[in-house]
């Protein structure tokens, strides 16, 4: 049994195109995925005394659950009416599975390949299907996948763009133009969560992370988001952290100099000054 759609992870390799059909899908994934070669091609920049973490992004959808389209990649032994028993809730579920993915064949599904999973509330007609944007790309949309880890940028954050039908082939389209048109279009909701660089001190505890976006109803009724992250140290134990959320680390080797010299600087001139009343009090 799969694991509900309540909790799953991001995807970062875009393997698919709406209206494409699945042989040229991947043609069609490499010029999306060109657009996002500038944040990739640049080098990293590596402060001296840093070292980078693994961290794990994960979403909870929340009120969004059963009423966005997400993707998911066939696996081994995968038929349509296993992914829509499995993941929509009902064999019977198969006709709309058929209707989001057209030209698709039934009996023909390959390993790998990129299908759209229609709302999981069946009353939910016409949904609209989750992307997530990661910097310096914001107008690079990927389809959120089911079930798959997002490979982290090293810029940290996520914007999750809830995009309505009639804008999707333009939000996904090879064009940067009418991408960047679409995706600012009000009607797409641009859900932004923090999220960390993932590089820390040589010294630091932390070892990894463990980062939950949950999308929650707003004071205003719309979908909002809060970020939750656990860190972890060396021996895989969370770390404890302040009412901050943030780890106590050990003061840095120059910042502890400082203050072994403030405290010998202060303690000489309290000597110091402690002789002169003496002297004062003689004379």
């Amino acid at each position: 049994m799969r694991k509900p759609l309540r909790s799953l992870a991001f995807a970062g390799t875009l393997a698919f195109v709406p209206g494409i059909a699945a042989p040229d899908a991947t043609a069609a994934a490499a010029a999306l995925s060109a657009a996002a070669l500038p944040a990739a091609a640049l080098p990293d920049i590596v402060t001296p005394g840093t070292r980078s973490i693994q961290i794990v992004t994960r979403v909870d959808l929340g009120p969004l659950a059963d009423k966005v389209r997400l993707a998911y990649q066939v696996k081994e032994g995968d038929t349509l009416s296993a992914i829509a028993r499995d993941l929509l809730g009902s064999e019977k579920r198969v006709p709309d599975l058929v209707a989001a993915n057209p030209g698709i064949e039934p009996n023909r599904l390959k390993i790998g390949q990129m299908l759209w999973l229609p709302a999981r509330d069946a009353a939910v007609k016409d949904a609209p299907s989750l992307l997530v944007s990661m910097p310096p790309n914001p107008n690079v949309g990927m389809p959120v996948r089911h079930g798959e880890p997002l490979p982290h940028s090293r810029y940290g954050g996520h914007t999750l763009l809830v995009v309505p039908a009639d804008l999707l082939a333009d939000a996904m389209h090879k064009d940067a133009k009418v991408r960047a048109k679409a995706l600012a279009s009000p009607q797409v909701q641009r859900l932004v969560a923090d999220g960390s660089s993932g590089w820390v001190r040589d010294a630091s505890p932390i070892h990894r992370a463990e980062v939950t976006v949950e999308i929650v109803t707003g004071e205003d009724g719309k979908p909002a988001v809060r970020t939750r992250t656990t860190w972890f140290g060396a021996d895989g134990k969370a770390l404890p952290v302040d009412e901050h959320g943030r780890v106590q680390e050990p003061a840095p080797k120059e910042g502890a100099l400082l203050v072994l010299l403030a405290l010998v600087g202060g303690g000489f001139l309290v000597w110091r000054l402690r002789g002169r009343t003496s002297q004062l009090a003689l004379a």
